[in-house]
């Protein structure tokens, strides 16, 4: 039985015409807004799991007594497999074998009752402390959505003219097909220089930690 942890790719489609203004002069919205969105979505997509796993155990081991769960710990998924391994492995007995490579878990096969129930408890545990990354994943809410639009059409362009350089004249730099920094691709130091203090958002966001900052 494998136990997938592959990060779900994020894919965004964000309109690159006209300018993005906030409504009603509220500030706009930054990074950390957007790591919090993300922690909350993703609190909630775990309570959900916890709640539908664990009324599957209740029903199948009707004296069955839930432990308590959490404090969730997100990893990413090069540190899941083995953190999650060697959480199910100081509670079952069954082989628990990690491939980083693949982001999965490899679980042996329980011999007895008594050792599936204690299996069975052993993942609704460790998943409630480690979260499969793929948990943390989901669709860009608004906030986020807010964020990146006016990062691409307001804040990096400035950033970059700011320093002298134009925006754009390329494709394939990102989601959108547009490369800001093609205008520096022949230059590396300015390029190096420029991307260090105008990020790209994109990256920004990839940079995140699984769940936000939370």
């Amino acid at each position: 039985m494998k136990l997938s942890a592959a990060v779900l790719g994020l894919l965004l489609t964000v309109s690159l015409s006209g300018c993005a203004a906030m409504p009603g002069g509220a500030p706009p919205t930054t990074i950390d807004d957007v790591a919090e969105e993300r922690a909350r979505s993703a609190e909630a997509r775990l309570e959900v799991l916890l709640e539908s796993h664990g009324g599957y155990l209740q029903s199948r081991w009707p004296q069955i007594e839930l432990p308590e769960t959490g404090p969730a710990q997100w990893l990413d998924g090069l540190a899941w497999p083995s953190a999650y391994a060697g959480c199910l492995s100081v509670r079952t007995t069954v082989p628990v074998m990690p491939d980083g490579s693949t982001g999965t878990v490899t679980l042996g096969r329980a011999t007895s009752d008594a050792e599936t129930r204690k299996l069975e408890l052993a993942i609704y545990t460790c998943e409630s402390i480690l979260p499969p990354p793929s948990i943390a994943v989901g669709e860009p809410g608004p906030i986020e959505t807010a964020w990146l639009r006016r990062a691409l059409q307001v804040d990096l362009p400035r950033c970059l003219l700011r320093l002298g350089v134009t925006p754009g004249g390329g494709s394939g730099g990102d989601q959108q097909g547009e490369d800001p920094y093609a205008r520096l691709r022949a230059d590396p130091p300015r390029l190096e220089r420029a991307m260090a203090l105008c990020p790209n958002p994109l990256a920004q966001l990839d940079g995140l930690p699984p769940a936000g900052r939370g």
